[in-house]
């Protein structure tokens, strides 16, 4: 009779069997133990750059895509926004232009010209009389602007309320 003794697993073995899966083999006379066969780590060929792109870069492409029409688009907005304010810049200024009116400037000195014209029907207390009447921006406005024949008439009346 064969009375086995039960063994003792020391440390090392249970770290050495859960590190090291192994296999019995019997072969009629011994008994051999071998590692479990694991499969050799076959490394995959390292891909390109090219390759990874084309791996990784379909969302990437798309996302890189959306984000070039996006700035085009921001661009352009810009651009837009840009010539319209120009646009509407120019057509305030054009406005402004075609509105304003040129003011024209009655000087003193081309009041007395014309009136140098007609003075002779007038007495010399009447020249004096023109020289007070043309201190007043408004009186030379209305002398210069109004028809030859109509200067001598407004001024008489003027001169008369002067008295």
């Amino acid at each position: 009779m064969d009375t086995s003794s039960p063994s003792i697993s020391s440390p090392n073995d249970l770290i050495q069997s859960l590190s090291t899966p192994e296999t019995k083999v019997e072969d009629g006379e011994f008994m051999q133990v071998e590692p479990l066969c694991i499969q050799p780590f076959i490394s995959q060929p390292q891909s390109s750059g090219n390759e990874r792109r084309q791996g990784l870069g379909d969302d990437d492409r798309q996302r890189r895509k959306r984000n070039r029409k996006r700035k085009n688009i921001q661009e352009t907005l810009i651009e837009k926004y840009i010539d319209m304010r120009r646009d509407e810049t120019d057509r305030y200024i054009n406005a402004i232009k075609m509105n304003q009116v040129v003011e024209k400037k009655y000087t003193i000195g081309e009041c007395v010209t014309v009136f140098n014209v007609v003075c002779d029907l007038f007495s010399s207390e009447d020249i004096v009389k023109a020289t007070t009447l043309f201190k007043d921006k408004d009186n030379r406005e209305f002398f210069l602007c109004l028809k030859e024949d109509r200067r001598v008439a407004w001024l008489r009346l003027m001169f008369s309320n002067m008295d």
